[in-house]
């Protein structure tokens, strides 16, 4: 009753087409996209008629529209019926942040074992050492225990931070397949979590130790007395010293100024020597007894990120010259920097990435800062903005301006650069469609990317890509027709091979999919449209429920298996850990390492069998692997082998489990969806068919002062293209929400003559993002047969959230809707806080709001605010429209924007 109620007393559902013209339309296909594709032959009806294409192999506009309308409908009620409930949506971000979530519950796995492993042993001597009759008994027992296992969480801490520091490394790999698997633009939320997590397990340990301690000293032991002043202790409280002095700054880091942070984060370096002078006391030194040396433990990591340091710092590392720069003067003192350098010849980076600049004449820091110019560019592009007086970016502006003086402003600036480092957004050639979203400063990447693009669209000849591109569409579409039969588990494909007639019900299972695609479909445009007592609601509402629960039992599947690489992961550790203990095992433990292990065996043979895709070799893999295990599992219960393997049972253990937990692993944390477009490459496209530039921005002298280069370039691919396949492959929107009325309408006045203010590229308002995103999933699904495409995003971790939960429901809707073919995938570069132009840090704005440097620019100005000087101006090709639009493309990216503190902490 209630979806009749909700659906069919919208007044604005009044007065569409009749169904009728509707379903004939659904039923023409599997989708519109298939009917616009497949037009019916000559003779058809009417609306079959319509469907032809022109002279130019373009569809009439009339039925595309039409047809855009139809889904549209379809895909808000899909939508709607969504309904997710709390419950949902934190399963929602759970699937979102599942590489993360398996890294992190790896970690605190791994942590708990050795903790335990080192307090077992520990319990064991002070049984053996501590008579019964002792005072304070059970606290001499349990206190060491927990004390010595915390000790070693620590160096196992200590042992995995220096690899989330490596920049250099991190960079390398993110370039690889591995980034697919491994979160590695994700390392400083990794770094982070290690860094709380080993202040948290010395708050606790410091909380035993003066409890334990004190006690025994209070009650006469004079022993526990002295420890207090010897010589370890010393050493420990010099590590406990530099560990709170580094984790209040890094807690604190926003509230502090920068080269503060900088230089006593690096203390932790003085932590690790420390240390290792820990254990080297005297009573080591003397042979009183034999301690666990603490360097063992992260001597190995710090040494590679000793090495991965050199690396940066010699490898990466040019000089160069800036080519040319633009000062901007903006109201109330605000000022911005253009700074372009001559692209050193080893450098290649991609859009997303970074670079550290240095001017030895203004001070010996590196400062990082997003590279906005394109990678084919013969240039670096930096757009800076300039901060309070004694600042590197103020002595910056002093340097390129000269204050007035005209000789200092003409001499030639040598620069240091060393990069690039971060992860790229992606490789684009993998993907058919680009949305790329930027908020606020966030744009900087994006117009990277959008500079990417179209110069490799101005390389092309319009009528050659388009009839190339409709070639590689169909090639794609072929190939996924042809593996659509071949989809199934393995245990789908073993039973298909006892039935003769196989390939008979495969070809009607194929058909009836179809069938009850376009049903639900005509159900869906039935139940918002028909008035109420035409059609039977009650069965079109249980259809549309029922296929929503279909859909989103992915994500639950997905999040739950999340359990097996964990489980995995202990298993392997209790079996490392048990095996080499140097006591007597006890039932328990054999016990539950059987128990466990079985269990896990089992769940990953039904798992990997009957739920996950048989088309590849590991599938096969999978099925031997769990045969092999449950033979094992058999063999160790009867020889009663469990807790005391030989070294050959143990090889094979660790290789099943291993192997299956690295399975498990690899299938929580790939892609959903797979795209056959790099397979098809040999057609010569190497760019996406179509990119769209989405800018989200609360200030508008912002947009002001970068919207003419981007105009400049929209123009260039005009006048090469024409408008019409312009706007085929690059769309262009952007949100101003500045609430500045008199910026707004400078904003209008002087984009007011151009072709992107003209077409309606502009909103003064809020965006829609949710609808952004589906209009293009919509626009796809009415004149493609599939898609696959990259959601982009750059700016703040909450907004970078959300997005990423309107990206799932969107998923969702299509699914629901008959369009599982239309794929997306989703990437995002977030930033902590952002740095006003007092140096503070403030929490990122929702969405549309400025940031606070932002903010900083939108003040009272005259009818022309902004003053731009050029200064510097060497011989540059001008053959390149590219090279001229870096010469003039300004922006606003503040000195924080990739905050080296991010990568330091």
């Amino acid at each position: 009753t209630s979806l009749k109620h909700k659906f069919f007393t919208d007044k604005r559902h009044q007065g569409q087409r009749p169904i009728k013209k509707t379903v004939n339309i659904m039923n023409r296909g599997a989708s519109i996209g298939d009917a616009i594709l497949n037009p019916p032959a000559a003779g058809g009806t009417e609306d079959e008629a319509d469907l032809k294409p022109n002279a130019d192999g373009v569809y009439r506009k009339k039925v595309q529209t039409e047809a855009l309308d139809d889904e549209r409908t379809v895909f808000e009620t899909a939508r709607n019926f969504i309904n997710p409930g709390r419950f949902f949506r934190h399963v929602t971000i759970l699937y979102a942040e599942r590489k993360l979530l398996v890294l992190f519950w790896a970690h605190f796995v791994a942590t708990m074992i050795i903790w335990v492993h080192f307090a077992m042993i520990k319990f064991e001597e002070q049984k053996a050492n501590v008579p019964e009759a002792a005072p304070h008994y059970w606290w001499k027992r349990i206190v060491p225990p927990l004390e010595f296992g915390s000790m070693h969480a620590i160096l196992f801490q200590m042992a995995l931070i220096p690899l989330t520091m490596s920049r250099y490394s991190i960079a390398n790999l993110s370039n690889t397949s591995l980034n697919k698997y491994i979160p590695f633009n994700r390392m400083l939320h990794m770094h982070i979590h290690l860094g709380y997590v080993m202040v948290g397990v010395v708050f606790v340990a410091t909380i035993f130790f003066f409890g334990f301690f004190g006690k025994l000293c209070a009650n006469g032991e004079q022993a526990f007395c002295d420890k207090f002043t010897s010589e370890i202790m010393i050493t420990g409280y010099c590590i406990l010293a530099f560990l709170l002095i580094v984790a209040g700054t890094s807690y604190f880091r926003y509230r502090i100024p920068y080269e503060v942070f900088y230089v006593v984060h690096h203390y932790v370096f003085l932590m690790y020597i420390v240390a290792t002078l820990h254990t080297f006391d005297v009573v080591q030194r003397t042979g009183g007894r034999e301690r666990s040396q603490t360097f063992k433990w992260y001597s190995a990591t710090l040494l590679f990120y000793i090495c991965d340091r050199a690396c940066m710092h010699i490898n990466n590392r040019y000089r160069t010259r800036v080519i040319s720069s633009s000062v901007v003067s903006g109201g109330k003192g605000s000022k911005m920097i253009i700074l372009k350098l001559k692209r050193p010849a080893l450098m290649c980076f991609h859009p997303g990435q970074y670079a550290f600049l240095k001017i030895k004449e203004i001070e010996s820091q590196w400062h990082p800062f997003s590279i906005a110019s394109g990678p084919q560019s013969e240039f670096l592009e930096f757009y800076i903005e300039v901060f309070d007086q004694g600042s590197w970016t103020r002595k910056l502006w002093g340097m390129l301006d000269g204050d007035g003086d005209r000789e200092n402003s003409n001499k030639t600036v040598w620069v240091e650069v060393m990069g690039p480092y971060g992860t790229p957004l992606a490789n684009v050639q993998d993907f058919s469609h680009v949305v790329s979203i930027g908020s606020g400063t966030g744009v900087v990447p994006m117009l990277s990317m959008l500079k990417q693009h179209v110069r490799h669209i101005l390389r092309l000849e319009p009528s050659e890509y388009f009839r190339d591109l409709r070639q590689l569409q169909r090639d794609v579409y072929r190939l996924e027709v042809a593996r659509q039969p071949r989809k199934g588990s393995l245990a789908q494909k073993l039973s298909s091979c006892w039935r003769k007639d196989s390939k008979e019900k495969a070809s009607v299972t194929e058909t009836l999919r179809h069938q009850v695609k376009r049903r639900l479909r005509s159900s869906i445009t039935a139940l918002k449209t028909q008035p109420v007592g035409t059609y039977d609601h009650t069965v079109t509402s249980r259809e549309i429920k029922d296929a929503t629960k279909k859909v989103t039992r992915l994500y639950y599947g997905v999040v739950a298996l999340v359990v097996m690489p964990i489980l995995g992961i202990l298993l392997v550790g209790m079996h490392l850990s048990w095996c080499t203990l140097p006591f007597d095992k006890a039932e328990w433990m054999e016990n539950a390492l059987a128990i466990c292990t079985c269990i896990f065996y089992g769940l990953f043979g039904v798992v990997a069998t009957c739920f996950w895709d048989g088309n590849d070799l590991p599938a096969y893999m999978d099925f031997c692997f769990s045969v092999v295990g449950a033979f094992s599992c058999w063999y160790w219960f009867e020889k009663n082998l469990f807790g005391s393997f030989s070294t050959f049972d143990m090889m094979t253990y660790l290789m099943l489990t291993g192997y299956m937990t690295m399975r498990c692993w690899y299938e929580v944390v790939k892609p959903r969806h797979h795209s056959f477009r790099t397979e098809m490459l040999r057609s010569g496209i190497n760019t996406v068919d179509k990119m769209e530039f989405v800018w989200v921005t609360r200030s508008a002298k912002l947009v002001s002062e970068i919207m003419p280069d981007i105009n400049r370039i929209y123009d260039t691919l005009v006048e090469k293209w024409g408008e019409a396949h312009a706007a085929r492959v690059l769309d262009i929107k952007v949100f101003v929400t500045d609430k500045d009325a008199d910026a707004v309408r400078r904003l209008r006045e002087s984009m007011e003559n151009t072709n992107l203010y003209k077409n309606g590229h502009y909103t003064f308002g809020r965006p829609d993002l949710l609808k952004v995103i589906e209009d293009h999933t919509l626009d796809c699904s009415t004149k493609l047969r599939n898609s696959y495409t990259l959601l982009a995003f750059c700016g703040s971790p909450q907004l970078s959230h959300e997005i990423h939960r309107m990206k799932i429901s969107n998923d969702i809707s299509a699914a629901i809707t008959g369009n599982k073919n239309h794929q997306m995938e989703y990437v995002s570069e977030s930033y902590g806080g952002y740095k006003s132009q007092s140096g503070k840090k403030t929490e990122p704005q929702n969405v549309g709001d400025a940031t606070n440097e932002e903010a900083s620019v939108m003040t009272e100005t005259t009818a022309s605010p902004w003053r731009r000087t050029k200064r510097y101006d060497s011989t540059v090709s001008a053959d390149d429209w590219q090279d001229e639009a870096d010469e003039e493309t300004k922006s606003m990216l503040e000195e924080g924007d990739i905050d080296p503190r991010l990568f330091e902490i």
